[in-house]
């Protein structure tokens, strides 16, 4: 129906950006990128390692 059915924001304010996007043979969803600082996905934090001078990359999965 081309109307939105989902949607969700990760970020904070230091750099997070996503990189790629797919789907596997579950229909679950993954995608990758890299952040610096932190990010929220659902109730998971997740922290760069670095010191806020290098990014660390991301893979989130998403079930169906």
């Amino acid at each position: 129906t081309g109307q939105l059915l989902w949607a969700s924001h990760f970020v904070d304010p230091e750099r997070q950006a996503g990189v790629t996007v797919a789907a596997d043979d579950t229909d679950a969803v993954l995608f990758a990128g890299r952040l610096r600082g932190t990010m929220h996905a659902g109730a998971d934090v997740l922290t760069a390692a670095g010191n806020g001078s290098t990014d660390d990359i991301f893979l989130i999965k998403m079930a169906p």
